[in-house]
């Protein structure tokens, strides 16, 4: 039973499809009379009966897998690529720093500094 609009129309296509391919291999039998058969009205029926196969099946997989996710949804389940963590963007400089800036020996400077203000062992 369709639960939901977009489960009808599926159905509703599915069946479509099935009546339509039925149809095609119907007019397929027509093509073998005792006269001969009439290859270019079966090559065109094989294809009609091939495209609604294939456009049965497209929609029975389509389907498939809303009732697939709209029963894992009803039980609680929440997709993993939900829960993982947006990364945060981070600024990266593309520039090398510019050893002629007022910090340029800043470092150095503390570093000497407390070399001299700790006691020696």
């Amino acid at each position: 039973q369709p639960a939901n609009t977009t489960e009808e129309l599926l159905v509703h296509q599915m069946a479509q499809s099935f009546w339509l391919g039925q149809r095609a291999l119907r007019f397929q039998n027509d093509c073998f009379t005792e006269s001969g058969v009439d290859e270019k009205r079966l090559a065109l029926f094989l294809r009609y009966q091939t495209t609604h196969e294939r456009a049965f099946h497209k929609a029975l997989s389509a389907l498939l897998r809303l009732q697939k996710t709209t029963r894992a949804a009803t039980c609680g389940f929440v997709s993993q690529h939900d829960k993982l963590p947006i990364p945060e963007t981070r600024f990266v400089s593309q520039n090398e720093p510019d050893s002629s800036s007022s910090f340029a020996g800043f470092i150095p400077a503390i570093l000497k500094e407390a070399h001299s203000t700790i006691p020696a062992q």
